[in-house]
């Protein structure tokens, strides 16, 4: 909002008001604005996402659920976020959250900061609010309309109560206005968290009483942020008792004792940002029942958790890369250590855990269905993911200290490290026995190591892009889509009973069960069920509405595995044998698989695996030809 150098006085104030209501917010509906229309953008609920894997995921969500753009700096834990944004929407909307504390809490490293720094902080900065010129306490300007005439300007904007303090009011009745409140002065404000101007952040414990005198330092917190926001630890272990409960007694009523004595009105959103819950410490506390919850939680999305690291490194002269598909790894067994292990009525496997918070979906145990999970569901059945494990601030540090190390880091650099004692000061035991079935520490008594699941996954995941490089990346993709096109074609004439019209010879042709079979083969479908699942697949891109292979993860993971493993006759070996044999076998031709392996190479450097240099390419070469070409 600009400076609108007409608005001089109270009555200029509401004249403008009467076509421009917005100049009035303060507060909580300051706070609203400001991310319910940050640079133009508009909040769009979750569940309305364009990203499929979010609407599944997400589907169970109200719609007043929203993703805000003043929150994209956080990833991971939107619905946490649509919370707090609905917070402010019903506070600024004068419903009963305007008297309430809105309680963040969660593990260090879960976003706390930025939420209030990066997210609201920047985004209250394009607003300004206006408090009547020269007040000590930066009052909102309809304090000085007489209680008398206030109906009128209930009904054109908002119920309002609240008289002037002290000071202004002694002016407003002396001899330079003699009571004409329209002739009153105000000013407009820019909010500055920094500087204490409509924002303040509290980071410290404040000082108790002295005598029974409130400490002045209290007094300067309200007035700093009257009009906008207080951001304080209001935990019993970090405030003192009286300031607490004089924090109560303003979110409830919004009045404050002034060291005088007299009767100060403040308008201002109080959040409390504390690494523990505060509800659970409030049961009849100096707060009581004046507190709102939001949970923060470490991301649980390893895409998520992909974008957050990818951004920070934008941000600063990193030198070192990793080796595709790497750091997917490490990501995953990240968020694995913030899987609690208790038991719930949600019992899943970290992979089927990982899976889910991603939006995706399994075969079921029916062997004929799809099992999924929404977020409501799985934070209702395992209430302590993401409450500690490895933060993204130490997941950071991890990376930081492989690449002081290696420039090329590729899998063995990353369990190298991961094995290495020193890596784990200030790491709890319990996140670290959280990492054994991801990350194996002993060897056995040949100095060999198991086989984790981090590293079982990438095993997976570089079969793939050795496949993917040996036919072409867009050949690769070109394969998928036809294998999946002739599917779902094949399911659904087989769900309907009839032959398929061949479109060159216009000939009635059976449906082809052997290629149905082997796909379903890779997804974990048994004959018994095949017809129940074909009929569940086709009525789930029915009711997609569209038909992308990727939205149906169990099926893209079952045609790749097909591309790559699959021995249609005994005449044709698999794509990854043709790729193990060009590379460490004895190839009948070497002159022409070394042709083939150099063209891969190229392939692979053009489509992610560094293509100025060489590194990423002998990295996972010497890698494949050491583990998965020598099993």
């Amino acid at each position: 909002m600009e400076n609108n150098t007409t608005i001089r006085t109270v009555g200029d104030l509401l004249n403008f008001a009467k076509e421009s209501p917005a100049v009035l917010d303060r507060a909580h509906s300051a706070v609203w604005r400001a991310i319910s229309t940050f640079r133009g953008e508009k909040p769009v609920p979750l569940a309305e996402s364009d990203n499929i894997r979010l609407q599944n995921l997400y589907r169970d969500q109200p719609s007043r659920r929203m993703r805000f753009p003043a929150f994209q700096d956080l990833l991971g834990i939107d619905p946490v976020l649509a919370e707090v944004g609905e917070y402010f929407r019903a506070a600024g909307s004068g419903e009963e959250e305007a008297r309430q504390v809105l309680a963040v809490g969660g593990p260090h490293g879960c976003g706390k900061t930025t939420l209030i720094r990066d997210c609201i902080a920047e985004a209250m900065k394009e607003l300004l609010f206006y408090e009547i010129e020269g007040c000590p306490w930066h009052e909102l300007p309809l304090h000085a309309i007489p209680k008398k005439e206030r109906n009128e300007f209930f009904s054109q904007f908002f119920p309002f109560k609240g008289e002037l303090c002290r000071t202004c009011e002694e002016r407003l009745q002396g001899r330079e206005f003699s009571g004409d409140w329209r002739s009153f002065p105000v000013m407009p404000r820019s909010y500055r968290l920094s500087a204490g101007i409509g924002m303040l952040r509290v980071e410290d414990s404040l000082p108790d009483v002295d005598r029974g005198k409130f400490p002045s330092e209290w007094y300067s917190i309200f007035k700093c942020a009257n009009g906008g926001v207080l951001f304080i630890d209001l935990s019993s272990k970090a405030q003192p008792e009286k300031f607490r409960s004089m924090i109560g007694n303003l979110v409830a009523d919004g009045t404050i004792r002034a060291p005088d004595q007299t009767e100060v009105h403040l308008d201002l959103a109080v959040v409390s940002v504390s690494n523990t819950h505060l509800e659970e410490e409030e049961k009849t506390g100096a707060l009581g029942d004046r507190i709102i919850p939001v949970k923060f939680h470490l991301p649980l999305d390893v895409q998520a958790e992909l974008k957050i690291h990818h951004r920070a490194k934008r941000n600063n002269t990193d030198t070192f890369h990793f080796v595709p598909g790497v750091e997917e790894a490490l990501s995953r067994m990240e968020i694995a250590t913030r899987l609690d292990p208790s038991q719930w009525s949600l019992t899943l496997t970290p992979e089927d855990a990982l899976l889910f918070y991603a939006g995706g979906a399994r075969l079921a145990d029916d062997k004929k269905s799809l099992a999924r999970h929404t977020y409501g569901e799985l934070r209702e059945k395992r209430p302590f993911d993401g409450a500690n494990g490895l933060t993204v601030r130490r997941a950071r540090i991890l990376r930081n200290k492989m690449g002081q190390y290696q420039k090329c880091i590729g899998i063995q650099h990353v369990l190298s490290m991961l094995r290495d004692p020193a890596l784990y000061r200030g790491i709890d035991k319990d996140v670290k026995e959280r990492m054994k079935p991801w990350v194996v520490f002993d060897p056995d008594a040949k100095g060999n190591y198991a086989l984790g699941k981090m590293e079982e996954w990438y095993r997976g995941y570089l079969r793939r892009d050795l496949v993917r490089g040996w036919i072409g990346f867009k050949r690769f993709e070109e394969m998928k889509q036809q294998y999946f096109k002739d599917y779902l074609n094949h399911a659904l004439h087989f769900t309907m009973k009839r032959n398929i019209s061949d479109e060159t010879t216009i000939q009635e042709l059976p449906v082809d069960e052997k290629m149905l079979r082997l796909i379903e083969g890779e997804i974990g479908v048994k004959e018994d069920t095949k017809e129940e699942f074909r009929s569940g697949i086709t009525a789930f891109f029915r009711n997609q509405k569209r038909e992308v292979l990727e939205d149906h993860i169990p099926l893209s993971e079952a045609i790749e595995r097909v591309i790559m493993f699959a021995k249609k006759d005994k005449d044709i070996i698999a794509k990854i044998d043709e790729v193990r044999e060009a590379m460490v076998g004895k190839p009948q031709d070497p002159q022409k698989a070394k042709k083939k392996v150099d063209a891969m190479a190229q392939e692979l450097r053009e489509n992610g695996y560094k293509g100025s240099e060489n590194c990423c390419w002998e990295n996972i070469r010497t890698y494949a030809n050491k583990t998965i070409f020598a099993e």
